[in-house]
């Protein structure tokens, strides 16, 4: 056993890096965007709203399909392994 065991967020973040899944999406906004705004803004208000529209140029209800599935994403789960759970418990 001359190899030290990897973390978690090692393994993710390795994979993450290894498949070049960095590129922007076809919404033009990255997994990691994504949850850096929603730990910024983690209660769910009229102001978030006009934020989701004024930062992303999209309606709340597309943010939260797209919050959701970068949650559970490799490069989500590698970026903000806290906030993505977060979001995929409060989906449940």
């Amino acid at each position: 056993m001359g190899r030290d065991r990897l973390t978690a967020r090692e393994h993710l973040h390795g994979a993450v890096l290894r498949s070049g899944v960095h590129a922007r999406r076809a919404s033009g906004v990255t997994p990691g965007e994504l949850l850096e705004f929603e730990r910024a803004w983690p209660r769910h208000t009229g102001a978030k709203e006009e934020a989701i529209i004024r930062q992303f140029d999209m309606k709340p209800a597309r943010y939260y399909q797209l919050l959701h599935r970068a949650a559970g994403s490799l490069e989500g789960l590698a970026h903000d392994p806290f906030t993505a759970r977060r979001v995929l418990r409060s989906a449940a």
